[in-house]
């Protein structure tokens, strides 16, 4: 089973370790970048485990590169981000990866 990049409407193969193919990674802001990456759990794409911490992460990276591809910002923050926010916050126990998600996500 392959893994694609997780922009929207993109299917191209990327290493499962990678949020999304080299185009949209550089789309990504680079505090996102960060974030991403220090939420990332060596393993996770393996056991299927990532954190709920990652999760926040990774959807908020998604919505943003989908508004930089096009998609109205009102619609990638309702349809990809706040459904993800909304399931998970309140999960969040861990101090180091609530700190890290204000860093983008104040009100969390």
């Amino acid at each position: 089973m392959s893994h694609v990049c997780h922009a929207w409407n993109c299917a191209k193969v990327v290493a499962p370790e990678f949020l999304f193919c080299p185009p949209h990674w550089r789309m990504t802001p680079r505090v996102t970048q960060r974030l991403v990456w220090a939420l990332y759990r060596p393993g996770q794409e393996i056991d299927k485990r990532p954190t709920r911490a990652y999760l926040i992460i990774q959807a908020y990276a998604v919505t943003e590169v989908a508004i930089k591809d096009g998609l109205d910002p009102e619609k990638a923050v309702g349809e990809i981000l706040w459904p993800v926010v909304e399931r998970y916050q309140s999960t969040i126990t861990d101090a180091r990866e609530l700190a890290l998600l204000r860093k983008v996500l104040p009100r969390l």
